[in-house]
């Protein structure tokens, strides 16, 4: 596989999978995945552990196109919770610049910082560029830009997002709506849009299985100040008194025990399935034997949800928050004000009568026009190679 000698990309993700949680950030490592055969893209990645180990440990991986070199550090707890959290954040600022060293020493030197979500990682990001001049650039999905996430509020965590941003050399939020509202925040660095991408080779168009029922999708992490799943099944309580035609099948990435109770509480178990977790390749069979996605939150920026389900040819129903209004129009789904719980009501059993209306091979069309590994491949190739060039 070729790779472009010029490029050479470290990658610092402040969200990424792990034991507890592999969903965790697994938009931003469709975006290594997808740069990784036009570049050389190394992933940096620094854990600190309870169990047993030397001071350090080094280990460096392939990962599908693009390798990966993961630090170990030992979690101190010796103390008191802040001498620990000083001690933690001193060696794992160690870490990161033991790796940076590593790999100007043992693989390449770099020419680009990707750094994915500003906080945690940007602070060594930023730390990098005033010690070595090392430029970065950064792809941003994170909600706390959003006028309905309060957490930006704290001046410490402004002050520090605004150091990162304002320091990179181009940012990439997933949507428009998230520029405007980085903008509104004080980022003035230059933007270019890039979105999330979708494997919609493995997301695609399947021959639904036949069933007594319609099936009904809602995939999220359950978090409920966002997604608020609990209106959600508020709205199916309401549905299911007139009548029993629909499943809404329940993908998820956390615990479900108070909704579960809800659920069996209300006699609800016909009609609400929990399915738990489930990584990317045993998921696309719910997109595939689905009949539309359903989607609440109170905030979003780009769901990759939502484009999943474009992918798969499912019709949405969703709210009118983040980029969803601009992507969900009456060929591709049907919206709702956040909140409304009597908007949903009538959305989701207009839907159920009507989502055959929907077609779905133009809805996978729009998916390919605007989320393909091709399409976004390139415009962060172009935009490396533009910071490159000016550095």
């Amino acid at each position: 596989m070729h790779k472009s000698e010029s490029l050479h990309i470290i990658h610092l993700l402040s969200w990424s999978p792990t034991e507890d949680n592999p969903t965790l950030g697994n938009f931003c490592l469709r975006h290594i995945q997808t740069v990784s055969d036009q570049s050389d893209s190394l992933v940096l990645n620094v854990q600190r552990v309870n169990h047993s180990i030397k001071n350090i440990e080094i280990n460096l991986q392939n990962v599908d196109n693009y390798r990966q070199l993961n630090i170990k550090i030992k979690d101190c707890t010796a103390y008191g919770k802040t001498i620990n959290k000083l001690v933690n954040t001193y060696r794992m600022f160690k870490a990161y610049n033991y790796g940076l060293r590593y790999i100007n020493k043992h693989l390449f030197r770099p020419d680009l910082v990707h750094l994915h979500v500003a906080l945690p990682a940007g602070k060594i990001a930023l730390y990098w560029k005033y010690r070595y001049g090392l430029s970065y650039v950064l792809s941003e999905h994170w909600s706390i830009y959003l006028p309905q996430d309060m957490r930006l509020g704290k001046d410490k965590i402004s002050k520090l997002l605004l150091a990162i941003t304002n320091h990179a050399s181009i940012i990439m939020p997933v949507n428009e709506n998230l520029k405007r509202h980085m903008m509104d925040c004080g980022v003035k660095s230059d933007f270019q849009v890039i979105p999330n991408v979708v494997d919609t080779a493995l997301f695609n168009i399947k021959e639904k299985n036949t069933t007594d029922k319609k099936q009904l999708l809602h995939v999220s992490s359950l978090v409920d100040k966002e997604k608020n799943f609990s209106g959600l099944l508020r709205v199916i309580k309401r549905v299911r008194v007139f009548r029993n035609d629909f499943v809404l099948n329940v993908v998820h990435s956390s615990s479900h025990q108070a909704f579960e109770q809800y659920v069996l509480e209300n006699d609800l178990q016909d009609c609400i399935v929990f399915h738990g977790r489930k990584n990317e390749k045993e998921i696309v069979s719910y997109y595939q034997q689905a009949d539309f996605f359903v989607l609440f939150s109170h905030f979003e920026n780009l769901p990759c949800v939502v484009l999943e389900s474009f992918a798969c040819g499912l019709p949405v129903v969703a709210t009118k928050v983040g980029e969803l209004p601009y992507i969900i129009n009456k060929e591709r789904g049907r919206l709702v004000p956040a909140g409304d719980e009597e908007a949903l009501y009538h959305e989701i059993n207009f839907m159920l009568d009507h989502y055959t209306e929907f077609s779905k091979t133009e809805i996978r069309k729009y998916a390919l026009e605007h989320y393909t590994k091709e399409n976004i491949k390139h415009q962060l190739i172009n935009i490396y190679r533009l910071c490159i060039q000016n550095i």
